[in-house]
């Protein structure tokens, strides 16, 4: 059994919420905690309770963390409608613990991964407050970073950075450069058509029709409305909107590595008009890259996990 911590800032997009239950229900990972990142963390715990809660296991510490990037050119952004189709009143008076940093630091023992699926802040602090940290724990996965142009159905996106890691760039670059061993989960791996969950998928889970699957679905078609929105506003064209498995690609990592395509490269971080910008090149820190995977028999896996009681 692979001991994970994960890191999220849940509550936006709705594959951290997907990523969270999935961890939960995989009996190959023992789930030591949860802490959350970036903007209203306290709010971010209580949505990561309530998932861990539907998923059974509400065992799972949850530690609230960072809400602020280390990067001072930076502010973090709240939508509004973050826990939309999640929260209920009742889940208002949850309680939950703070600090996330030192929650990591004394949970970073030896054969402990990371899993990042948000900004990377708390992980950064954490380094920064014991750089042991980066030399004892087995890994960080990050879900993060754009090595390659997006294609969805033949069309280029227009994407010039990735969002988790250009919310705090500074906390990027002190992740990647810590010396810790490192594995990348990019945009231009997870933004796939066969990464999204189609008609079968959403079938599935509502077939099952258990409080977990109909929470699911109900953010979802939630955020796929406010996902339109946005793509519409930013002037995004409609492929984009769909219900990519970012994050829970990332976690399927933990689980069967054998159904990825890794490759080591040495990746160079940097900060370009303002912008976190990562390209393959000699002088920069070695990494493990995850270059594709077999997405079918990782929905398969997903969705069996999702749907069983």
């Amino acid at each position: 059994m692979r001991r994970v911590l994960i890191d999220t800032d849940v509550g936006l997009d709705v594959d951290d919420a997907y990523a969270l239950a999935f961890a939960a229900r995989s009996p190959e990972l023992a789930v030591e905690g949860v802490t959350t990142v970036y903007g209203d963390t306290l709010l971010r715990a209580k949505i990561a309770c309530k998932v861990l809660r539907l998923a059974g296991r509400g065992d799972i510490p949850v530690v609230a963390g960072l809400g602020k990037p280390l990067s001072r050119d930076r502010e973090a952004f709240m939508f509004g409608f973050e826990g939309e189709g999640i929260l209920d009143e009742e889940d208002e008076g949850v309680s939950v613990s703070t600090d996330a940093a030192d929650f990591l630091v004394s949970m970073s023992t030896s054969g402990v991964t990371l899993v990042t699926i948000g900004p990377l802040t708390n992980v950064a602090a954490a380094i920064r407050c014991d750089p042991e940290v980066a030399e004892k724990v087995e890994e960080i996965i990050v879900m993060g970073g754009l090595l390659e142009p997006v294609l969805v159905e033949g069309k280029v996106i227009p994407v010039r950075t990735e969002y988790n890691v250009n919310c705090d760039p500074e906390a990027t670059i002190t992740v990647l450069e810590s010396g810790a061993r490192v594995t990348l989960v990019p945009l231009n791996t997870t933004m796939k058509v066969e990464n999204a969950l189609g008609e079968a998928e959403l079938a599935a889970l509502k077939m099952a029709n258990t409080p977990l699957t109909r929470m699911l679905l109900r953010a979802s078609e939630l955020w796929l409305k406010r996902l339109g929105e946005l793509s519409h506003a930013s002037g995004m064209p409609p492929e984009r909107v769909r219900l990519w498995m970012h994050d829970p690609l990332t976690v399927a990592l933990t689980i069967n590595r054998h159904i990825f395509t890794i490759e080591k490269l040495r990746v160079k971080v940097y900060v370009e008009r303002g912008e976190l910008r990562m390209a393959i090149r000699e002088d920069g820190c070695e990494i493990n890259v995850c270059r594709g995977a077999d997405y079918k028999a990782f929905k398969k896996m997903l969705i069996e996990r999702l749907v069983k009681i």
